[in-house]
């Protein structure tokens, strides 16, 4: 009965970990077919930026206040958290990649070196705010894209 119970629990340990091990797999490979794309294309990327969303939609409500790779490209933001799709941002309603999760850009405005943008997708409206401070990027450049 004893033994049961072990085997049953490292087996139960031994599938979280595998499915764990999938998972990041899977968001690497996203990651890396994103980057690939990126990379033919002229943009700017910005490291380790502390954002945090306001009235979460389909978005994980466990990213509030964390880190993440932004890239600015002509009209469009990506979001890279890490471990999770990319957040692709803009205007054009057609998604460039599967795997990235669309929101339609409502406005953007830039103060105090944090830029807000309201965004919505089909099931509601929230805001994502990107603190830009302490990063060596030019502002002016950014604000040309808004």
């Amino acid at each position: 009965m004893d033994s049961d119970f072990s085997s049953l629990f490292a087996g139960t340990v031994l599938l979280f970990i595998l499915i764990s091990v999938g998972i990041a797999f899977y968001f690497k490979q996203k990651r890396n077919l994103f980057f690939r794309y990126m990379k033919k294309r002229k943009h700017q990327l910005i490291k380790n930026v502390e954002i945090s969303f306001t009235n979460p939609t389909t978005v994980d409500a466990t990213l509030t206040y964390k880190i993440a790779d932004i890239i600015f490209l002509e009209d469009e933001i990506f979001i890279i958290p890490f471990n999770r799709p990319v957040l692709h941002l803009n205007n054009d309603p057609e998604i460039i990649l599967p795997g990235t999760e669309k929101f339609k850009i409502n406005s953007r405005s830039l103060s105090d070196d944090v830029l807000n943008i309201k965004v919505n997708d089909a099931i509601g409206s929230m805001t994502v705010l990107l603190n830009l401070k302490n990063k060596n990027i030019d502002l002016h450049c950014i604000n040309k894209h808004l």
